[in-house]
Formats: structure tokens, sequence, C-alpha cells
């Protein structure tokens, strides 16, 4: 996963689907998804994954208005199409990966039946 740290590294990255995981070391919570976070890496490698800590990315973190730990932020096209606030219990992944799904099936392009 990619560590960002400026307003201007984000914005590098900004051109397909970006999951950025705000975070800190302080962040107990944090700890325990980050793995969960990296498997998701690994089944979607369409999708950029960074991490951002808070502490260390202050500017980037207050222009996403990140007041709880974790947040996931999707971002597309520099937009950001969905967040996740907080750490389930069971499934922690599961509502970032059903976000990710949503956003890659809407990237694709339609396919149309030969007729």
């Amino acid at each position: 996963m990619r560590v960002i740290y400026t307003p201007s590294e984000y914005l590098e990255l900004c051109s397909g689907l970006l999951v950025l995981f705000f975070t800190a070391t302080w962040c107990a919570p944090c700890h325990l998804f980050e793995p969960k976070l990296a498997a998701l890496e690994g089944l979607y490698s369409q999708v950029v994954f960074c991490k951002v800590d808070v502490e260390d990315a202050v500017e980037l973190a207050d222009s996403f208005s990140i007041f709880t730990l974790p947040t996931v932020a999707l971002v597309k096209g520099g937009q950001e199409v969905h967040r996740v606030v907080g750490v389930a219990h069971k499934r922690p992944s599961r509502p970032v990966s059903q976000a990710i799904r949503q956003h890659l099936l809407e990237q694709q392009p339609e396919q149309h039946a030969a007729g």
C-alpha cells in the first residue's frame, strides 16, 4: 500500500479509482483493519490503495474532513464517491469491497449483444 503525505501526491493518483485509508499510529482499530485492506489490494489490482497517516498528512486529512479513524474514502476521477467510517466487527472489509465492486462495474463499457 502506497503511503502519501501531500495533496500533490494525492492529485497525481486521481485518474482512476483510488482507495484512501486514513489512519494513525495510535489507532488500534486501524492496525486491525490494515491487513484486511491489504488483502483487498491483492484482489483489485486495477485500484490504487493508499495509506494516509492523519498526523503526517494533516493538510490532506483536513481536505477530506477526517474526524473518525479509520476512514476509507473511495475517490474516482478526483471526486470522493464513497466513504466508510469506522470498522465493523464482522467482515470489516466488506463495505469497502462492495463499494469498489460497484464503482468498477460502473467503469466497464456496456457490452451489446449481436443481433
